[in-house]
């Protein structure tokens, strides 16, 4: 039997679909290695109610958003990239497979409101957070 001290802890994300995913970030951003002005930051994102599948990602920080941000570090920059992936899979832009494809995202400008100076995800409503608490205690798919 396994001590309490030695499981190791996996923070499950959610996304407004209902999919329960975790993510493996590879710190540090990097410079874009085909001389781009953008910096790279390799991820995993795994289903986790399935048998495997995963998607890897190379999230690509653009220019605008890079000079926004206070640091490439995790503490400032982790919790929008997990939005941002979050919003790719439920625009289904995320394939999830077995093998090891790479696939490049965008971290742009597009999640940040200039305007009002903070990010911009998605908001689940109340009939979302209804929805899928029905859906989780009773089983059903839809």
């Amino acid at each position: 039997m396994t001590a309490p001290s030695e499981v190791s802890r996996t923070t499950i994300y959610v996304t407004h679909s209902g999919l329960p995913l975790s993510f493996r970030l590879d710190w540090p951003f990097h410079p874009a290695s085909s001389g781009a002005d953008f910096h790279v930051l390799h991820s995993e994102i795994v289903l986790e109610n399935s048998d495997g599948l995963r998607a890897l990602v190379a999230v690509n920080l653009s220019v605008t958003l890079r000079e926004i941000l206070p640091s490439l570090e995790a503490k400032d920059t982790q919790a929008p990239i997990i939005n941002a992936l979050r919003n790719y899979v439920d625009r289904k832009q995320i394939e999830f497979v077995r093998s090891g494809k790479l696939v490049p995202l965008p971290f742009s400008s597009r999640h940040y409101d200039f305007k009002r100076s903070q990010w911009v995800f998605g908001k689940a409503t109340e009939e979302n957070i209804t929805r899928l608490i029905e859906r989780k205690v009773t089983g059903r798919r839809a």
